[in-house]
C-alpha cells in the first residue's frame, strides 16, 4: 500500500496546543493510520504560509492544527499554487467559527479520526482584494478585539475573551459612510459594522440561519448594520441581529459573488480573525469551489 504524505502544520500558541503532549497524539494516531508524515510547528506570522509553499506540493494532503488564523494561513500559501491539496483541519484555537460551521469535533483526537477517514469537501474561498479568506472579511464594530486580544487572554477565555477585548474599543466605534456596488444590491449610507461571509458563526457569539449559509453556493452572505442614531434604533438593530430578522432599514442581509466597497475614510478589515489592513476601497469575489476540506466520513 502506498503511503500518503502528510504535511502537518501546528500552532503551538493555539488555545488547546498548551502542550507538545497533543502534538504527539496526533502524529502517533496519522502514523498508526498509515501516513508518513512531515511536522512543522509555527514560530510566528505567516509562517503557515511560507511553509505551505516551499513544501505542499510535494505532499497529498495538508493538516492544519490551530485556529482560524492558522487555517487562514495556510489557504493563502495553498491559493497560489497549481495543485488543489486537500485541507485537514484539527481545530484548536480559541473560537473556532469556521470548524463549528462545518461541524468538525471539538476534541483533538477526533478530529484526526475525521480526517484519516473522512472524505473532502469543496467549499467556497473569499478574496479581500489580494488577500484570500476562508469564512468572513469584516470592518466596523468590535472587530479589532479579534486581532488586539491577547493570546493568553484567548487561550483562558475562549471566545468570551473576545468579548472582554471588544469593551475597551467601545469608544472607538463610529459610523463609517459607505458605498457599495454588487449585481444584486448597489448601498449608500452610515454603517457601523459590515461582514463578508461564508459562516454561521461569528466571533462565537453572532450566528446566521444555517439555512440562509452554504459552503459551495458561489455566493457570499453579506451582513450590514446601519448606524443607530437614538436608543430605539439601537434596539431594532440588536433584536435583528439577535431574532434573524433584517429589515433593511436596520440590519441588511444579502447574497452576492462579487462586491466593490468605497469608504469615506480607511477603515481597518479583519480577516478570518487576523488584521487585514486598512482600505478605503476594497474588491472582494467569491472564488467558487476553490478549496478542500475533509469533513465527512
Amino acid at each position: 500500500m502506498i503511503q500518503k504524505k502528510v504535511l502537518l502544520i501546528v500552532n503551538p500558541q493555539a488555545g488547546k496546543m498548551k502542550s507538545k503532549i497533543g502534538m504527539f497524539d496526533i502524529i502517533h494516531m496519522l502514523s498508526s493510520a498509515g501516513y508518513t508524515i512531515t511536522a512543522h510547528c509555527t514560530r510566528g506570522p505567516e509562517d503557515a504560509t511560507h511553509i505551505v509553499k516551499n513544501l505542499a506540493e510535494s505532499h497529498d494532503m495538508i493538516i492544519c492544527c490551530g485556529g482560524d488564523g492558522t487555517l487562514n494561513e495556510v489557504v493563502c500559501g495553498l491559493a497560489p499554487l497549481e495543485k488543489r491539496i486537500p485541507i485537514g483541519y484539527i481545530p484548536a484555537g480559541s473560537t473556532n467559527d469556521f470548524a463549528r460551521t462545518l461541524n468538525l469535533p471539538k476534541k483533538i483526537k477526533k478530529a484526526v479520526k475525521l480526517i484519516s477517514t473522512g472524505t473532502p469537501t469543496y467549499i467556497d474561498l473569499g478574496k479581500l482584494n489580494d488577500k484570500p479568506f476562508t469564512y468572513i472579511a469584516s470592518f466596523g464594530a468590535f472587530t479589532k478585539a479579534s486581532y488586539e486580544t491577547p493570546q493568553p487572554l484567548k487561550n483562558v477565555f475562549g471566545h468570551f475573551a473576545y468579548l472582554l477585548g471588544g469593551i475597551k474599543h467601545i469608544i472607538d466605534i463610529h459610523p463609517y459612510e459607505i458605498n457599495l456596488k454588487s449585481e444584486e444590491l448597489n448601498i449608500e449610507g452610515k454603517f457601523v459594522f459590515g461582514a463578508v461571509t461564508n459562516t454561521t458563526s461569528l466571533g462565537g457569539v453572532l450566528k446566521l440561519d444555517k439555512n440562509d449559509v452554504s459552503l459551495n453556493d458561489g455566493q457570499f452572505e453579506v451582513l450590514l448594520v446601519r448606524n443607530p442614531e437614538n436608543p430605539i434604533d439601537l434596539k431594532d438593530v440588536l433584536n435583528g441581529l439577535l431574532r434573524h430578522k433584517y429589515d433593511a432599514r436596520h440590519v441588511i442581509l444579502f447574497k452576492t459573488s462579487h462586491l466593490e466597497i468605497e469608504f469615506n475614510s480607511p477603515a481597518s478589515w479583519t480577516v478570518d480573525g487576523e488584521f487585514g489592513g486598512r482600505h478605503e476601497n476594497v474588491v472582494i469575489d467569491n472564488l467558487h469551489n476553490f478549496i478542500q476540506i475533509i469533513n465527512k466520513n
